[in-house]
């Protein structure tokens, strides 16, 4: 290949781990696109406006994830050897996330949302996700929403919470209770 590197268990760790990051970038674009077509704008203008809205933390995102990989490609010696795939596929796979979701993603929500507006026929699918919309509208209104509102009223109970948990993480690696081990021992027989 272009790095000199297989398809190994590392790389696919290295696109396991990636997966969960740049399926991020999608879900906000999608989620600001469908927000501004919800206040009334035309699916293309939605498409344009949403992702405009929302690129500057997009990017700084991807920004800051690749410049904590990037010092994981200089690592010397053996351990240098084995790991060099993980930020490469990492790398490679939160760049070509940023190009889709920026360039493709939106054109294909602008066009699929139109499509689905312009087709009137009545589709069990239609109906199903419609329901599906209707109870995960009820729950952001009545339920994530208020839990959200009540969490920034009390922001001291939450970080109070949060330090607690960490102290109690902390103390449970410092402890020997819940043991940290970088490579396991491995039978040799």
């Amino acid at each position: 290949g272009l790095t000199g590197q297989s398809l190994n268990l590392i790389s696919l760790f290295g696109l396991i781990m990636a997966d969960a990051i740049v399926l991020d970038d999608s879900i906000v674009i999608a989620d600001s696109v469908l927000a501004h077509e919800r206040r009334g704008m035309a699916p293309a203008l939605a498409a344009v406006e949403g992702t405009r809205v929302v690129s500057g933390p997009v990017i700084t995102a991807s920004l800051t994830t690749c410049i904590m990989f990037i010092p994981m490609m200089f690592v010397e010696g053996t351990m240098g050897k084995l790991i060099f795939v993980l930020p490469v596929v990492v790398l490679a796979s939160i760049v070509a996330s940023v190009a889709e979701a920026f360039f493709i993603l939106p054109a294909h929500l602008c066009e699929w949302r139109g499509r689905r507006n312009s087709d009137s026929r009545p589709s069990w699918r239609r109906a199903v996700r419609g329901r599906l919309d209707r109870w995960i509208d009820l729950g952001i209104t009545r339920l994530y929403r208020p839990l959200i509102e009540r969490l920034i009223g009390a922001r001291g109970i939450v970080l109070a919470g949060s330090a607690a948990a960490l102290m109690l993480c902390t103390g449970l690696v410092l402890g020997g209770r819940t043991p940290f081990v970088l490579f396991p021992k491995v039978d040799c027989n």
